[in-house]
């Protein structure tokens, strides 16, 4: 194999971000067939195909999704390096960069990556939160490697990435400890007891209504919520019960002070990792997979 030529890398590099090979030789400034002809000479020097079409645009394939991801890192590190050089930065390990739906408890969140970060020889974590649509974009645009979502593959746009189930965890009925006791008087109806809920098109929130509805359940739901931190935040108040995964029950007791009503019979909610190509081969993104499904199962 020859040589690898880092200007020939550098416009295969800027064709994935910017989406196209128009795209990117506007960006830089040169030709769009100076910018293939660089691509098509980085796939003839490695002996892989890097692109292939997607309507009018290209996108990476598998081995091109691998080659990008080490580009990312090379010209971050040459960056680093001039940065270092100067005596304007210190080394830097590798960005590990995943984005989460906002509708994953941040407690799991945590528990899912905790194992990843904190040690010497650990990469830089970059975790960003939004919207299903939002992560989803942030994937394809090659902005994460890994998504973590609560919400099973639905649309036209999941079709084209892979979900990998982590695992399910019951759900469970907490609150601060003077409405737990009144919550307990109120069985099995809840009447008039004050409710804190997940947004309507999460898992959890169709979990806890699926359960309200079997068990004759009347809640008196006085907020929902996009953001779980935020629900749990006015639950350790006393202003409402919220329904939580049971696999951040202990956290939310010694963190929150909440304490459990009950679990929520016949009711799960299942945790996916979404990744640009069915077989996994970032051992980060296979780190993170394996300790998710061990906290779950």
């Amino acid at each position: 194999m020859d040589e690898l030529n880092h200007l020939h890398l550098q416009a295969y590099w800027r064709v994935v971000r910017a989406g196209g090979v128009n795209a990117a030789a506007r960006q830089s400034l040169i030709s769009a067939s100076t910018i293939s002809d660089q691509v098509r000479q980085l796939e003839s020097s490695l002996g892989v195909r890097l692109l292939r079409r997607k309507g009018r645009t290209v996108e990476p394939t598998e081995v091109g999704t691998q080659v990008f991801r080490y580009a990312d890192e090379i010209f971050a590190l040459s960056r680093e390096l001039r940065l270092v050089a100067l005596g304007k930065s210190a080394p830097a390990a590798r960005h590990f960069r995943v984005s989460a739906e906002m509708s994953v408890p941040k407690l799991l969140v945590r528990q899912f990556l905790q194992p990843l970060i904190g040690k010497k020889s650990s990469p830089r974590l970059v975790c960003r939160e939004g919207t299903h649509d939002e992560v989803l974009q942030e994937l394809g645009a090659h902005q994460a490697e890994v998504v973590l979502t609560d919400r099973p593959m639905t649309g036209a746009l999941e079709r084209r990435v892979y979900y990998h189930s982590l695992g399910t965890s019951p759900i469970c009925l907490m609150g601060e400890e003077a409405l737990v006791q009144q919550a307990r008087r109120c069985e099995p109806t809840f009447e008039g007891i004050p409710m804190l809920l997940p947004a309507l098109d999460t898992s959890l929130r169709s979990g806890f209504d699926r359960w309200a509805a079997s068990a004759g359940a009347v809640p008196d739901v006085v907020g929902e919520f996009d953001d779980t931190a935020l629900m749990k935040e006015f639950a350790a108040t006393g202003t409402g019960l919220v329904a939580l995964p049971q696999a951040v029950e202990a956290i939310a007791r010694s963190q929150f002070g909440l304490r459990r009503v009950r679990l929520l019979e016949g009711v799960n909610v299942e945790y996916f990792a979404i990744t640009l190509h069915r077989r996994v081969t970032d051992p980060l993104v296979e780190s993170l997979i394996q300790h998710a499904r061990d906290q779950l199962n």
